[in-house]
Formats: structure tokens, sequence, C-alpha cells
């Protein structure tokens, strides 16, 4: 299963045994990187 950073499946095989393939737009994992603070422990 593909899951992208918004929790939409992308992909999934099922109960079966494979391969799968998905296109990621990265600008959309860029934009929510932006939008998340990260704390630093001083």
């Amino acid at each position: 299963m593909i899951v992208s950073p918004l929790g939409e499946v992308i992909a999934n095989a099922g109960n079966e045994e494979g391969f799968i393939a998905a296109e990621l737009d990265l600008s959309i994992i860029k934009n929510l990187r932006a939008s998340y603070t990260i704390s630093t422990i001083d």
C-alpha cells in the first residue's frame, strides 16, 4: 500500500503479493513540511 502524506491511499495491492508503483508530487511534501514548525531542545 502506498499512502500520500495527506493520508490518501494512492495504490493498494489488496491481499495479494506483488509490486505496486505510484507517482508522488514532491511539492505536496514540501508544502506540508513548511507548514509545520519543529521545536528544538535547547
